[in-house]
């Protein structure tokens, strides 16, 4: 009733939302592909903590979410929390057994080879040599330190059979014919044989070898043969030649002793201390000669028996008759030979 009126006030009181706060024990999650994840648990100071996540399963970075929802009286809170799946190391396979050149295509084999192995080249070969065999791994995998994915392997040069083939030396006697040493059995397929010094005609030794052409890249080495071709020195057949004995009366002329019977052809013969005239009693040697691939011929020896003669004289008269105190005349003597 005494004093005017006081006006209304008014005024704002505003309560602010609190703010969620969320807590996670860790703050990235460290695994190796095929470990178990453990996700840790998250707490808020208000409300009910929700994790959103994806599958975990291959290697790489996910994100796992920790939220809380806002009310009316508190503002929500998102964390995230990193989890990172590392690739798993592994070893190389290892090489299952050897493998040898068979003409066709080998495929190789392999120790712990997985199903997150690749193999991209290098595993099916067919000639000698040394290969390499490339695996790849899949995105969940990587190779223990040391191991790159590259193994090593090869194809061994095979070997011929030869057991079955020979090369034996062989002795003939010169014939004027052409004669050669080769080797006995069959050869491999494959294989072929050339030769060094294996033929000859005349009288000598060979020394042949056998080389062998074949596939060098794929089997070891075929080692030469030796063997030895001798051809004999032939003997000439005498047996219808003959240096016989011979005697004569000394009748001033020359004698010879000559064999007798047909030479082998390409021989020939000279005599020794024939030709003579005198009487006496001569040894002649025949002296032959022939081809430088038979056998020297012996020499043949006969006697020259060159008897003495019988002297003749001759006088006109047998007998002289004369008369006491006629003169004598007597017959002139003759003779063959010599003075009478």
């Amino acid at each position: 009733a005494n004093y005017n009126v006081i006006e209304n006030k008014t005024a704002t009181l505003t309560i602010n939302k609190a703010k969620a706060s969320i807590t996670v024990d860790t703050d990235d999650i460290n695994v190796i592909y095929g470990d178990t994840i453990t996700l840790p648990d998250g707490t808020a100071n208000f409300g009910e903590v929700v994790v959103t996540k994806v599958e975990m399963i291959n290697a790489g970075e996910y994100k796992v979410t920790y939220s809380v929802a806002s009310t009316n009286n508190y503002d929500g809170d998102t964390r995230e929390v990193k989890v990172i799946i590392s690739p798993l190391a592994v070893s190389e396979p290892t090489l299952k057994g050897t493998y040898t050149y068979t003409g066709n295509e080998q495929t190789v084999e392999l120790n712990n080879l997985e199903s997150f192995m690749t193999i991209v080249s290098g595993n099916k070969q067919t000639n000698a040599g040394n290969y390499e065999v490339v695996i790849t791994l899949d995105a969940n995998h990587v190779w223990k330190e040391g191991s790159d994915g590259k193994i090593a392997w090869s194809i061994a040069k095979a070997t011929y059979d030869m057991s079955g083939i020979s090369f034996n030396n062989v002795t003939v006697t010169y014939d004027g014919n052409e004669h050669e040493v080769v080797i006995g059995g069959t050869l491999p397929t494959g294989v072929e044989v050339i030769y060094t010094t294996n033929k000859g005609i005349n009288a000598g030794t060979y020394n042949a070898v056998a080389t062998f052409s074949y596939d060098t890249a794929n089997y070891n080495v075929i080692e030469n043969k030796t063997a030895t071709l001798t051809i004999n020195k032939a003997t000439y057949d005498m047996s219808g030649v003959k240096l016989e004995n011979k005697t004569v009366t000394y009748n001033g002329s020359e004698h010879v002793v000559v064999i007798t019977g047909t030479l082998p052809s390409g021989v020939t013969v000279s005599y020794e201390n024939n030709e003579q005239t005198n009487a006496g009693t001569y040894k002649v040697v025949a002296k032959f000669e022939g081809n430088e691939n038979y056998n020297a011929i012996p020499d043949m020896e006969a006697a020259l028996t060159i008897n003495k003669a019988k002297a003749s004289i001759t006088v006109d008269t047998d007998d002289i008759n004369v008369i006491y105190g006629n003169t004598i005349t007597l017959p002139e003597g003759s003779t063959n030979f010599g003075e009478v």
